[in-house]
């Protein structure tokens, strides 16, 4: 009777470590899932930094070329009448050219493009390099980031 009361025992033990067991088992998993959960968490998190550090300089720069390729529209008929004088005087063999202002006048009225534009337009496509130049270091340090994140996953292993 006492080598049956063991043995049902026993089968009792045996049966409540297999059920420790997989619990043991089930709780490592919801562990692993909670952990891969935190890391996806904390990656959205940094992709929606990354997505704003880029964005902010790229709608700046998209902002400052559009300006640019409207102001350089400005400029057409300034470097038109220059291009004709230019021609002319190289045409010329005089040291005096007559110009018939009467009949350029409206065209050269019209003329609102100055000396200072230009300024403008190089400083804001400095600006543009600038925000560039923020986008390239910020695309640096991710790859780097990577890069390092990948040797302690291959270090670990």
């Amino acid at each position: 009777m006492l080598f049956v009361l063991f043995g049902a025992l026993f089968l009792i033990v045996r049966r409540a470590d297999g059920i420790i067991a997989a619990q043991e088992s089930e709780r490592d998993q919801a562990h692993q899932q909670l952990a891969q959960s935190e890391k996806m968490a904390a990656l959205g998190q940094m992709v929606a930094g990354v997505a704003h550090q880029l964005n902010t300089p790229l709608a700046f720069s998209q902002s400052n070329v559009a300006l640019v390729i409207d102001r350089l529209g400005d400029f057409e008929r300034p470097l038109a009448v220059a291009t004709k004088m230019s021609e002319l005087v190289r045409q010329s063999r005089e040291d005096r050219i007559v110009l018939d202002v009467a009949r350029a006048r409206g065209q050269l009225e019209s003329i609102e493009a100055t000396p200072a534009d230009v300024g403008a337009m190089k400083e804001m496509l400095g600006d543009v390099l600038k925000g560039i130049g923020q986008m390239s270091e910020l695309v640096v340090h991710m790859r780097d980031f990577t890069r390092l994140d990948r040797a302690r996953v291959s270090s670990s292993t």
